[in-house]
């Protein structure tokens, strides 16, 4: 089993594991969670396939809101920062997204290192990249210079450096496999 968290959960799964969001930077951590297995396993045998997913998220969800602390206003400001960035395609810089969210450059800076371990700029990049990972996916013949400049960058050559370091592709070999 596997779950994809918000940000606002970052500091219990640290609890969790005694990592810091930045440790646990792209990394899959076990956590032995018996209780949670147990009961996921039971649903397993009790459901058929057709509400298999929706019991098991179902399971997961009040597992997880009887464990993890209430959401703080800063926990609730991560989410939002990445719902922002994720939805406004314009947001290109700090600055920009910071304005939007009614903070500072350097708050905004503590609150994305804190609950996403990585810095703002990142964070955007990585969203950015995201983006064009499935783009190339859906248009594997689409232009990779205007794919760049869609996305805010200079030049391909930018683009490219930076999908290679996070994807670990360059975005040519990325779209052949």
């Amino acid at each position: 089993m596997a779950a994809l968290l918000r940000p606002a959960a970052a500091p219990y799964v640290a609890s969790l594991t005694n990592c810091t969001p930045q440790q646990l930077l792209d990394q899959e951590l076990p956590i032995n969670v018996h209780d949670l297995q147990q009961a996921l396993l039971e649903e397993h045998q009790l459901v058929g396939d057709g509400q298999l997913n929706e019991r098991c998220a179902h399971h997961l969800s009040a597992w997880l809101e009887q464990r993890l602390p209430p959401i703080n206003e800063s926990g609730t400001l991560a989410n939002t920062f990445l719902d922002h960035v994720s939805a406004d395609r314009t947001a290109l810089r700090v600055d920009q997204v910071a304005t939007a969210l009614n903070l500072t450059v350097r708050s905004l800076q503590r609150l994305s290192l804190k609950y996403l371990g990585l810095s703002p700029l990142s964070v955007i990049r990585r969203d950015r990249l995201q983006e064009a990972a499935l783009h190339l996916r859906e248009h594997p013949q689409a232009s990779l210079a205007t794919l760049a400049a869609d996305l805010g960058y200079t030049d391909q050559a930018h683009m490219s450096t930076d999908f290679r370091k996070v994807l670990g592709y360059s975005p040519s070999d990325y779209r052949s496999n």
